[in-house]
């Protein structure tokens, strides 16, 4: 049986979203969620977005790719983070910045 996942967008008016884990982000939210997509390789910073995974588990460690953007768009903290270079790992709640 595959795990299904909660996506949810605290703050805003926007529906929670279920999934399979390991779906990737972007194709789960671009057009159905507040969080705007652009280039989808994690190059132009338009899907930069706080993560709050909610129980247990982690998310995917930052590539050095990905450290060096969020950083290059003044982000340092673990939890900002490329969507589209991210999978849906557990039940997760998503702010944009």
């Amino acid at each position: 049986m595959t795990a299904t996942v909660r996506i949810s967008f605290p703050g805003t008016n926007a529906a929670t979203l279920e999934t399979t884990r390991g779906r990737p982000l972007a194709t789960l939210l671009d057009g159905r969620g507040p969080i705007d997509f652009g280039c989808h390789v994690g190059v132009c910073g338009t899907c930069l977005a706080r993560v709050k995974l909610i129980g247990a588990g982690s998310l995917t460690a930052k590539s050095e790719h990905e450290k060096a953007l969020t950083a290059f768009y003044g982000f340092e903290e673990d939890n900002v983070r490329l969507l589209c270079l991210l999978e849906a790992v557990g039940d997760l709640e998503i702010q944009a910045v």
